[in-house]
């Protein structure tokens, strides 16, 4: 789970092999700085804006549900950006039916402990994107997008 200034994410992270394959990758179409790069390419199934004090009882909720989450595979389809003032450069997994269970177990836990994400990453709204760059400048990620 990782927290953000203004809420929590749960979010799944790709193997360091897979993490790894994927910088190589990024490298051979845009040389740059993806192998320094400490940010780590995750698939987002929640955001959430709870009071801090809901923290414990969320990490709780994700490390139960880790525990019982076996690694799985994800084609990625095709590339995207979410558009801002520090847009999002996103790949967008093909359909996948365990992706879409592992989105609705995850919702479904959190509806029974009187969470809402927000609009975004609900039931029926939830675009499944694995975020690969994110925080820099608009020209960086157009670039990026172009290669």
């Amino acid at each position: 789970m990782e927290s953000e200034s203004k809420g929590h994410s749960i979010e799944l992270l790709l193997s360091k092999e897979s993490t790894d394959r994927l910088r190589e990758k990024l490298c051979e179409v845009e040389p740059g700085p993806w192998h320094q790069d400490p940010f780590r390419p995750h698939l987002s199934l929640a955001v959430i804006r709870e009071p801090t004090e809901r923290v414990e009882e969320l990490r709780t909720l994700v490390r139960d549900f880790a525990r019982g989450q076996a690694p799985f595979k994800i084609l990625i389809s095709s590339m995207g950006i979410f558009p801002g003032k520090r847009p999002v450069l996103t790949l967008m997994p093909a359909s996948n039916g365990e992706l879409i269970d592992i989105h609705h177990r995850v919702s479904n836990q959190l509806t029974e402990i009187g969470i809402s994400p927000i609009p975004y990453y609900r039931i029926g709204q939830w675009s499944p994107h694995i975020t690969i760059m994110m925080g820099r400048p608009r020209r960086e990620v157009s670039a990026a997008m172009e290669a």
